[in-house]
Order: structure tokens, then C-alpha cells, then sequence
């Protein structure tokens, strides 16, 4: 047994000295650089190049007008502010009307890009429909507030950090004096961020683990659409009603639900003639 070992110790060595050399013998080539494609050059938005495009709108060459289309709708997506108001002047402007169609199908895309700034102010977050009323001896004073008992996924809520079983009870240092006014639909704290409208930063008071903190939010665009989605989910006390919209099983809202309520909004025909109306207002557009 002892010379069996022995061999199979020699064995173990050699393999072990053999690889030791075949190590030292490697020999590391290096490998050739790979050619890099040059960087695409970026397109020529100036303004000679638009109005040449435009021109071309008018060409009897289908091919020479699709290509000015796609040129356009690239310096859109790249510029949507600036495109606005020359396509803006072409809807209203353009004989052709040809010219004019073309012109509010490459603004639909600026609407789109817009549609978070304009429209009612949404956070995000679904609320308790009991307000609560709360001692705060760091003030001395009584607090009126609303739970949230969900945030969903990707909104400002979400973003600004907000967390369920934060209690609203400040916006912009407003606050309320009862607990039936935070919950009024016309005057209570729905109805304030939809007041204050898409787009705008808004500070919210929150009470979090018996501390006020003040968190930032850039209110988004309420969908119009949200009455579609299921009510009456059991909220976090285990209780039914509220404003529990956009939830599923489990108190999650069903982002993808809402995220086709919305992309179903921003393509619509009713969403595109409201942003055309808010143009009119708009003295950049005149």
C-alpha cells in the first residue's frame, strides 16, 4: 500500500510539475486591435437643413418627402421645444394640406413628450380614505393627516421616496383642521395635488416613524383614465374603499396597467386636441 501511494504521490507531483511548466511555457499573444467604426456623425439641424426639409414636403418624389419626414421626426425627438413652435406655425400656416398633416403627426410626439407637464397634478400613491387626527408634542399641536397605504412603481411618489404608511399632513406647508377636510373630494388633499397641476414641485409634509419630514415632488399628469382601473381593493388596515386605484392582489399597484393607460392616453385623439387647446394659451405659440 505504501508503494501504491508513493506512485500515486510521484504521479500527483509530476502532473502538478508538468502543468508548473506548461504555465511557464504559455506564451501570451496579443491580439490585434479591431477596427472601430467611426462614430456616426451627428445630423445637421440647422435651420437652412429644416426649412430644406420642409421644402421638401412639397416634392412630387414620394421618396424625397418620406425621407424629409423621417429627417423632421428625428430633430422632434432630439428637440421637441424647438420644433414646437415651427410645427405649430406649419398647422396653422401651411397651404398645402398635405404640409398640415404631416405637421400634427410630428407633434404628436412633441404632446407626448409634454404629457407629464400638462393636466391635473398626480403623485402616485393610493390613500386611505379614513383621516387621522395626531397628537405632535414637538409642536404642541394636533395634526391632521391621510396614510398612504401604496405607492406605485416608477411615479414621483416612488421617486421622491415616499413610502407606504407615510401620513400626509402638509402640502407646500398647507395644513388641514379637520379630518372630514382632508378627505373632502372638492377641497381635502386629492384635490389640492390635482390642483396644482402637472409638472410643478411640490413639498409634502409627511409624519414617518413620529418625525415630520419634508420630501420634494415633481407632480406628474393624473391619467384620465384611472376610473377604469379596479376599486375597492382591501386597503392596508384590511379595510374596503378609498381611493385604491391601480391596485392589484397584495396592495402593489399593476404598473403595467397603468403604464398602458397611460401610453393609450398620450396617443390619443382627445389628449392631442386638449395639448393643441393649451398651445393657443401659450404666448411662445402665437
Amino acid at each position: 500500500m505504501k508503494k501504491i501511494g508513493f506512485i500515486l504521490f510521484s504521479l500527483g507531483v509530476g502532473f502538478l510539475c508538468a502543468q508548473a511548466k506548461a504555465q511557464v511555457q504559455l506564451k501570451v499573444i496579443p491580439a490585434e486591435p479591431s477596427a472601430q467604426a467611426p462614430a456616426p456623425s451627428p445630423q445637421d439641424f440647422s435651420e437652412v437643413k429644416i426649412n430644406e426639409a420642409v421644402q421638401a414636403w412639397k416634392s412630387p418624389s414620394r421618396e424625397q418627402r418620406e425621407a424629409a419626414s423621417q429627417f423632421l421626426k428625428t430633430w422632434v425627438e432630439s428637440n421637441p421645444a424647438q420644433a414646437k413652435i415651427l410645427l405649430l406655425r406649419l398647422l396653422r400656416e401651411a397651404p398645402q394640406p398635405e404640409a398640415r398633416e404631416r405637421s400634427a403627426k410630428l407633434l404628436r410626439i412633441v404632446a407626448a413628450a409634454d404629457f407629464d407637464t400638462t393636466g391635473a397634478g398626480y403623485i402616485g400613491v393610493s390613500l386611505s380614505p379614513t383621516g387621522m387626527s395626531i397628537k405632535y408634542p414637538d409642536e404642541n399641536s394636533t395634526l391632521i393627516g391621510l396614510p398612504i397605504t401604496a405607492v406605485s412603481p416608477s411615479s414621483a411618489a416612488e421617486k421622491s421616496g415616499i413610502k407606504p404608511g407615510d401620513i400626509v399632513v402638509s402640502v407646500d406647508d398647507f395644513r388641514w383642521d379637520a379630518v372630514d377636510q382632508i378627505t373632502d373630494f372638492d377641497h381635502g388633499l386629492s384635490a389640492k395635488i390635482r390642483a396644482k397641476g402637472a409638472g410643478v414641485n411640490v413639498v409634502f409634509g409627511l409624519m414617518r416613524d413620529k418625525e415630520i419630514v419634508k420630501v420634494p415632488v415633481t407632480l406628474k399628469r393624473r391619467p384620465a383614465n384611472l376610473d377604469r382601473l379596479p376599486v375597492d381593493i382591501l386597503n392596508f388596515n384590511g379595510a374596503q374603499g378609498g381611493i385604491q386605484l391601480g391596485l392589484v392582489q397584495g396592495m402593489q399597484f399593476d404598473k403595467k396597467m397603468i403604464d398602458d393607460l397611460v401610453a393609450e392616453e398620450k396617443n390619443s385623439p382627445e389628449y392631442f386636441e386638449e395639448w393643441l387647446k393649451l398651445q393657443e394659451q401659450a404666448p411662445t405659440a402665437k
